[in-house]
């Protein structure tokens, strides 16, 4: 939202924060899987499929695909499947978009913070097209949730920001 909204209203936007932003990894075999699941999981029971998604990624070895399954199972308890699953249906969608030329010149203006410990965001989003396209930081002690968990990070950010200009 941030990003639609900075390139809309460009000349009003001097710059956007991003915490381990949206930029989901476009592959097709995860689109043709993934964006049907998400969408049978909207239309029935969010919180059903969330958990038993999640315990279904958990089987898996790989250490991502097991945190992610932690984060689905999470989420029933937290913000509510819901609202995480049109989330991650948005983030979906927004593949499409968020690398196009307009785009790419409101990164210029970006500062994205993540976590070196997220394997979330390293699972699912692309991270190096970040370090190319904005002012990448990476917070060595957190991993998703940054601005949950290192709210000093954010205002150390903002405040070297705003005493450069």
């Amino acid at each position: 939202h941030a990003l639609n909204y900075a390139r809309h209203y460009s000349d009003q936007t001097k710059f956007i924060l991003l915490s381990n932003p949206a930029f989901y990894k476009p592959k097709l075999i995860i689109t043709l899987f993934f964006v049907p699941i998400l969408t049978l999981g909207l239309d029935t029971s969010p919180d059903f499929f969330l958990n038993f998604f999640g315990k279904i990624l958990k089987i898996f070895a790989n250490k991502g695909i097991n945190d992610l399954g932690d984060t689905f199972i999470h989420m029933t308890k937290t913000i509510g499947a819901r609202s995480y699953l049109s989330c991650l249906k948005e983030i979906v969608d927004f593949s499409k978009r968020y690398s196009y030329n307009g785009y790419r010149e409101i990164l210029n203006k970006s500062f994205v913070l993540s976590g070196k410990d997220d394997k979330i965001f390293d699972l699912l989003c692309n991270g190096s097209f970040c370090k190319i396209n904005s002012h990448f930081i990476e917070v060595s002690s957190t991993g998703h949730g940054i601005i949950d968990h290192k709210p000093e990070e954010v205002f150390k950010v903002l405040y070297t920001f705003l005493q450069a200009d």
